[in-house]
């Protein structure tokens, strides 16, 4: 929504070969989440893992704008948002990784853990 741009089929450019509705079509949802998933694994130094989720996300990509769904830009535009979420997300991580997961491990425990174990307890 931060880019309101239109889609090809909506312009009209080229053939729609799929139904979609007329959201806008800047990034794509599908290349931001395997570009993004790529982009975390070569961050990692999975390669493999990269590589083959990497060209998933490429074949994706291909599809959508041979579809007429997407422009190109919409997914290099995906490319572009992914890399940059997934260096911020690994820079949280690494700075606050732990104390976050501590802290989510406590909220679990108090809201979740003790009231299920308490109420199954209360059955026995």
């Amino acid at each position: 929504m931060i880019v309101p741009t239109q889609r090809p089929f909506l312009i009209p450019l080229g053939n729609q070969l799929i139904e979609h509705r007329g959201s806008p079509s800047f990034p794509s949802n599908h290349g931001l989440a395997m570009f993004t998933y790529a982009a975390v694994m070569l961050a990692l130094r999975h390669w493999c893992h990269a590589l083959c989720i990497g060209c998933a996300g490429l074949i994706v990509a291909w599809s959508h704008v041979y579809l007429g769904i997407h422009f190109p830009l919409d997914m290099f535009g995906a490319m572009v948002i992914a890399a940059g979420a997934a260096c911020l997300a690994i820079l949280i991580d690494r700075r606050l990784g732990r104390n976050l997961t501590s802290a989510g491990e406590r909220l679990f425990e108090q809201a979740v853990a003790r009231p299920a174990a308490w109420m199954i307890r209360g059955r026995g």
